[in-house]
């Protein structure tokens, strides 16, 4: 996803970029989908092949685990592995349409920076009136648009443009935000917890787990340790791709209100 200047916000670029983060989203959302495929076939095929693969998993995992173990394990965590590829790709689509719509509209946006980083709220209002130059409100945007982190881009799309992230997914249905909202707290406990499940975790998504795949499969209660399957990896790529089309129109409409 490439990055490119725009400040015309009558052009109809603004829209054009948002259609061209949205496409790109979706094919990298397929990608992640066959990915997976390939990993889970070839996973079969060592299976059926397994005298060939044994020296590959001792490697791999040393002589705790039987092969059988060994392999099931890898299957878990080849789930894992592309349950992260996921939020990376819907994280960075949030980023750069978020970013799309900073340098859009900029001028308009300038006293929209947030309120805890006052000294960028002054630069932008001052770089808007055109007091530093054109190359400062690039600058700006790189630092008011959050890079990762699906609280920061949900807050930063609220105070741009009043648009409700929460809101806007549930009109693909209301499991839509549920199932997103979970995978990344599941990829934190993945990445920083190696699974294990802790009170800020089920406190994060209490309300929410029942309309997961996580959630059908164990209650929040006697959760232990996180496990991700073949499901939900499934389900939270169909969750996303419903929902970047979702994200992309909302944008779009509030692009063409404010022409």
């Amino acid at each position: 996803m490439s990055e490119k200047p725009l400040f015309d916000a009558g052009s109809g670029k603004c829209e054009a970029e948002l259609r061209r983060y949205e496409k790109k989203c979706l094919q990298h959302l397929a990608r992640v989908r066959l990915s997976h495929r390939l990993a889970n076939a070839a996973l079969d095929g060592e299976q059926s092949a397994r005298a060939a693969s044994n020296n590959l998993l001792l490697e791999a995992f040393g002589n705790q685990l039987s092969p059988d173990e060994s392999i099931r394990k890898l299957g878990n965590q080849i789930h894992a592995i592309h349950l992260v590829a996921l939020k990376a790709d819907f994280e960075l689509f949030l980023n750069r349409v978020l970013f799309t719509i900073w340098e859009c509209h900029f001028d308009s946006l300038a006293d929209r920076a947030p309120t805890d980083k006052s000294s960028l709220r002054d630069l932008a209002i001052k770089a808007a009136s055109g007091l530093h130059g054109d190359s400062t409100p690039a600058f700006l945007v790189q630092q008011i648009v959050p890079s990762y982190g699906l609280h920061e881009l949900t807050d930063c799309l609220k105070s741009a443009t009043g648009i409700d992230l929460h809101a806007v997914l549930n009109l693909g249905g209301h499991k839509i935000w549920a199932q997103i909202f979970t995978a990344f707290q599941v990829r934190h406990l993945i990445e920083h917890r190696n699974g294990k499940a802790d009170v800020s975790f089920k406190h994060k998504v209490a309300k929410l787990w029942r309309n997961t795949s996580w959630g059908e499969r164990k209650p929040l209660e006697s959760l232990v340790k996180i496990e991700t399957t073949a499901d939900d990896f499934c389900r939270t790529r169909e969750a996303m791709s419903t929902a970047v089309p979702l994200v992309a129109n909302a944008l779009v409409e509030w692009d063409s209100r404010q022409q």
